[in-house]
């Protein structure tokens, strides 16, 4: 990652999950209780996203610079609840469009609006039940990564958020393995992890790719775990990546490890990706621990199989 212009989006991972504005400069964020900001009487704080060595030199080369778009990406992160989640996104994607609306000439700016954006819309789609809403969400999600690639063709994130939206509307479509859609995925992805080959977002959407494409389209259970270990190693508290190793290796057979792996996640103190965690992740590991030896309906309803 060292030496490119890099704008961001994240979510965490997402999902790809669902980017998911996250974090000031200084990126320490902590929620009291998980219901506001932290302030010097609290004990008990929650870090919302990892160290600031962690998200720069793993995540993100660059954060933005104007205080807008600090606070937008920040908030993209913070919730509790779906609603609440949602709620705050749609906030920050808000600062976002006013902001490009202020600033038209501001090239880099835009693009890290637009990553917001992005992020932003794809956790929307990670929160919503509803599927049309869902596609409606991750549409928007992949419009805004277009325009961070039209803008900063060189920042991984318009391409890496472009192919998760995209993903997850082939999920949700069921129409993964059609070329017209397999192909720009594969596009967007593989161009992103050029950009930026250590990116845990990056690593988890490869990883889940290869679990889900059947091997005459380029599947491959070795390559899921080797990319989902590689993911687990660049971030540990990446617990999107755990969760998708856990299912990879329940479809290779190794139920105890995956039984490992899912308990971490259900356990995890300081998940990277928090909301996501609460919302996504641990709920998902909870089902999985309870009914493994059905797990495959699990995934099937969270459209998580091909």
């Amino acid at each position: 990652m060292a030496g490119k212009k890099e704008t961001f989006v994240s979510l965490a991972k997402v999902c790809w999950r669902g980017m998911f504005g996250f974090v000031t400069a200084s990126i320490a964020v902590v929620l009291l209780s998980g219901t506001g900001l932290a302030n010097s009487m609290t004990t008990t704080t929650v870090q919302w996203f990892p160290a600031p060595d962690v998200l720069t030199n793993v995540y993100h080369e660059t954060l933005p610079q104007a205080d807008v778009l600090k606070n937008a990406y920040q908030l993209a992160l913070q919730g509790s609840t779906a609603s609440e989640a949602i709620a705050n996104i749609r906030k920050a994607i808000t600062m976002c469009e006013s902001y490009i609306k202020a600033n038209p000439g501001d090239k880099i700016g835009n693009a890290q609006a637009y990553g917001i954006m992005a992020y932003g819309y794809f956790n929307i789609g990670e929160f919503q039940t509803n599927t049309d809403d869902q596609l409606k969400s991750y549409t928007a999600g992949k419009d805004a990564s277009q325009k961070v690639i039209d803008l900063e063709p060189e920042s991984w994130d318009g391409w890496a958020w472009y192919a998760n939206n995209l993903g997850r509307i082939s999920q949700l479509k069921g129409v993964i393995k059609s070329l017209f859609l397999l192909d720009p995925f594969k596009k967007h992805l593989f161009q992103a992890e050029k950009l930026s080959p250590d990116n845990p977002f990056i690593l988890d959407a490869i990883g889940d790719m290869y679990r889900q494409l059947p091997w005459i389209a380029g599947g491959s259970m070795a390559k899921s775990k080797e990319y989902l270990e590689r993911d687990v190693k660049a971030d540990p508290n990446y617990t999107l990546a755990k969760l998708d190793l856990a299912i990879t290796l329940l479809e290779d057979g190794k139920k105890e490890q995956a039984k490992q792996l899912l308990t971490e996640v259900v356990n995890a103190q300081n998940s990277s990706w928090r909301a996501h965690w609460l919302i996504w992740e641990k709920p998902k590991a909870e089902a999985l621990l309870n009914n493994m030896d059905n797990y495959k309906k699990l995934l099937d309803k969270w459209h998580m199989l091909i």
